[in-house]
């Protein structure tokens, strides 16, 4: 499969931060902190205002959230309900910080209007926004997780949606399910990278085109 390169430096602010949530939604676990941050920046600019599809037309927020990147950030509107259930690593009482307590909130209660527009209609009674966030299917250790059930079988459930052809190869076991997710193109193959900056290099130099270093290197 033919993977296009975007050069980074061409991107408008709005594109930018399109990518960005890409990428993030892209990672299993971990702290959803940098991800949660890029959304609240998202619905505070209404990013989705300023980006249009492979047709030039303007996407609507539920096109944004859905759509396949490089169109949206592909991620599913159940999904996306699940991500907001998550807490910010400031919003947790050991560190908590209220500016950004407020901001993760507000963006919480954007969301949920925005994915129900009927919530915020004159004349119709107030519902709480915990009637709608409430905590299922969240795991919590020493690293926040979106919890799907399995991974395996919400990369199956979407590729049923989105790529049929390859959910049957992971279904037929000749294709594992995230060899299917990158080949369908809405997963990032990732490597881990020492904290070395040696053996970093190494692994870089390894894994990485000559093109994605120079991208790396401007980033950087």
């Amino acid at each position: 499969m033919k993977t296009e390169t975007v050069s980074i430096a061409n991107l408008t602010k709005e594109e930018r931060l399109r990518m960005q949530l890409y990428v993030e939604t892209q990672h299993d676990g971990g702290n959803p902190s940098q991800l949660l941050e890029l959304l609240a920046q998202a619905i505070e600019i209404n990013v989705w205002e300023k980006l249009t599809n492979g047709e030039g037309n303007s996407l609507t927020f539920f096109e944004f959230v859905e759509r396949p990147y490089p169109d949206g950030i592909g991620l599913a509107i159940d999904d996306l309900k699940t991500l907001i259930k998550l807490k910010h690593q400031y919003e947790r009482k050991e560190r908590f910080d209220s500016k950004i307590a407020e901001r993760m909130d507000n963006m919480r209660r954007v969301v949920t209007d925005l994915l129900h527009p009927k919530m915020a209609e004159p004349g119709r009674p107030d519902l709480q926004l915990n009637q709608f966030i409430k905590p299922d299917n969240i795991r919590l250790n020493n690293s926040v997780k979106l919890d799907y059930g399995t991974e395996a079988n919400y990369t199956i459930r979407r590729l049923k949606r989105d790529r049929p052809d390859l959910a049957e190869k992971v279904i037929a076991n000749e294709l594992s399910a995230n060899a299917a997710a990158i080949e369908a193109g809405f997963r990032i193959k990732s490597i881990t990278i020492p904290l070395d900056p040696e053996r970093a290099a190494r692994s870089i130099r390894q894994h990485f085109t000559e093109q994605q270093i120079r991208e790396l290197i401007e980033l950087l």
